[in-house]
């Protein structure tokens, strides 16, 4: 993709005002000149999918201005009427110049020294902040908020309420509970670590709104390292980046992963109640896990399960495939999706399962004989529903 395509594409999906729009679109025009034709690509990687930006600005925005609208004083108290209402909404604008880094200066990775913290307020002490890297560009400063911790408080629930940050959740190699966050951060956010009553929380608290250009200067990420024991819950929660949950020991109640724009990683995990995974625009992946509900929705990609062994699991999707490889389901399977394909390999023998399958302009398969476009079978106490439309059903059994 060239310059000239991704800010043809990124304009034709802002759904904002017209001057608004054309500052947007002046100050991506600026990032790719201070960046120069040969860092053209490398800024096109960073900034991603001009449509996600986009719609990441929309809300924004629409954030943004609901804020202001909250915020307008009373009738009574207006005195300078439109003329005010302009300033103060052209000086929001204005602002946006000391949000971020120049791409040009983020590009060539150009990192200053380490800078205080003091006009920020962080849920740590402060002689538990490593480093805080700031990158600058123009009139603007990029700074992170950087806490590492490998022997902290124990935990039996964690909550980690992040955006545009990577999470990564695996078992620790020291036996002890560690944390390491990196977060970009103005002077005006807030940043949470902290262990209170047994439950560990990773949060960025937002200061005065205002749109993000969306580039950050840098990689941010939150990566939690918990011992092989028993927990109650984790509920995980970011936009715009992949959630990893790997190896770690039993949880009692909830996994819950919420997140857009980013995939979904679950394996060799134990839940005794229920997996909640939700994103759009990326996959899910669940291995080698069991849980009594399994529950797992996105758009515009696919759904893998394998080697799960769960009483329930409903899997719902579009515009994707499902697949469900040696996998035992107790009681019932719900797979929905359209403009995708259905692939089921379950355990055991196709009586022990009541079977109904639908699509459209495809065909069902069940153990490679062709059942026509819709399918039912079986007297079985497991339930399988699967419906898609434009894509093929491959029903197998192990067993």
């Amino acid at each position: 993709m060239s310059k000239e395509v991704f800010l043809q594409q990124l304009e034709s999906c802002l759904l904002i005002g017209r001057e608004e729009k054309e500052e947007v679109m002046n100050y991506y025009r600026e990032y790719f000149e201070e960046a120069g034709p040969e860092n053209e690509q490398a800024v096109i990687g960073e900034l991603g999918d001009p449509a996600v930006l986009a719609e990441k600005l929309n809300r924004e925005f629409e954030a943004d201005m609901s804020e202001q609208n909250r915020e307008k004083p009373d009738m009574d108290d207006q005195t300078t009427g439109s003329e005010e209402s302009e300033n103060s909404r052209r000086s929001t604008y204005r602002d946006f110049s000391d949000l971020g880094a120049t791409i040009g200066d983020a590009v060539r990775a150009t990192v200053e020294a380490a800078m205080g913290v003091a006009d920020m307020a962080m849920g740590v002490a402060d002689a538990a902040i490593k480093e805080v890297d700031t990158f600058r560009g123009g009139s603007g400063q990029q700074k992170y908020y950087v806490y590492t911790n490998d022997d902290m408080e124990p935990f039996t629930s964690a909550v980690v309420d992040v955006s545009d940050c990577p999470i990564r959740v695996e078992r620790s190699v020291n036996g002890r509970f560690g944390v390491d966050v990196r977060l970009s951060v103005r002077p005006d956010d807030q940043v949470i670590v902290t262990v209170e009553n047994g439950m560990l929380t990773v949060k960025k608290n937002r200061g005065r709104r205002r749109l993000v250009f969306g580039f950050n200067g840098g990689s941010q990420h939150v990566k939690l390292y918990l011992p092989d024991l028993e927990y109650d819950r984790l509920v995980l929660d970011t936009s715009n980046a992949a959630v990893v949950v790997s190896d770690v020991g039993r949880i009692r109640e909830l996994l819950n992963v919420d997140t857009s724009n980013g995939s979904i990683k679950v394996e060799n995990v134990s839940v005794d109640d229920r997996i909640r995974l939700d994103t759009s625009n990326s996959s899910i992946s669940v291995r080698q896990t069991c849980c009594r509900r399994l529950e797992a929705d996105s758009s515009n990609s696919g759904i893998t399960v394998e080697q799960v062994s769960a009483l329930e699991a409903t899997l719902d999707t579009s515009n994707g495939g499902i697949k469900v490889k040696r996998s035992e389901i107790g009681e019932m399977l719900n797979a929905d999706t359209s403009n995708g394909g259905i692939e089921v390999e379950l355990s055991g023998s196709e009586s022990d399962y009541r079977i109904i399958a639908d699509t459209s302009n495809a065909k069902v398969y069940v153990n490679g004989r062709s059942m026509g476009s819709s399918y039912t079978s079986g007297y079985g106490r497991r339930n399988v529903r699967l419906d898609t439309s434009n894509g093929r059903i491959s029903i197998g059994f192990t067993g």
